[in-house]
């Protein structure tokens, strides 16, 4: 596991190092994130002074609460969405081993596979939903997968929190995934 974050750590930090924030979505996010800070309105997302309803407010809270811990600038805002692709990786190998509970090499080339696949590399570190909704998802899957073993509370609550985080961090749809897995 030490390695995997590792190896996460050397690529996130290269690639954001490398790009600015890509217009038009990333800006754009970065931009409502923004002005909830400036406004100090944490209910209401705003873009160019007008109510921003287009996408559920997890990012641009998770936003706002690094640059409250962490100050104003521009990595904090960055960071957010390569830490759910961490937990993402981190989350996929735990599947794979209880997938694959006779094949220990699976579960250890599982995430490596992840971090080394061009797509997951460019979105992992872009400031958008969908390195939330993949946690989220892969959560709710894991729950699902443990419930499957035993009807135990935790697992129950494990399932509750990655769907409510699943519809706050995209909508519904993360219920699309889940179900037919369910």
């Amino acid at each position: 596991m030490i390695r995997i974050v590792i190896l996460w750590a050397i690529l996130i930090a290269a690639n954001l190092m490398i790009r600015p924030l890509m217009p038009i979505d990333e800006t754009r996010y970065v931009g409502v994130a923004w002005e909830m800070w400036v406004r100090g309105d944490f209910l209401v997302p705003y873009l160019n002074g007008e109510t921003y309803s287009h996408k559920p407010p997890l990012l641009f809270w998770l936003m706002s609460v690094s640059w409250w811990l962490f100050g104003v600038n521009d990595w904090t805002a960055r960071i957010i969405s390569p830490l759910f692709a961490l937990g993402s990786t981190l989350l996929s190998g735990l599947m794979a081993k209880e997938l694959w509970c006779d094949r220990p090499q699976v579960a250890e080339l599982t995430p490596l596979i992840l971090l080394g696949t061009f797509f997951w590399l460019l979105y992992s570190t872009l400031t958008m939903f969908d390195m939330l909704l993949a946690f989220f998802v892969l959560l709710a899957i894991y729950s699902v997968l443990k419930l499957s073993q035993s009807n135990s509370w935790r697992n129950v609550f494990l399932l509750g929190i990655a769907i409510g985080g699943g519809v706050l961090s995209k909508g519904p749809v993360v219920l699309l995934q889940i179900l037919p897995v369910a």
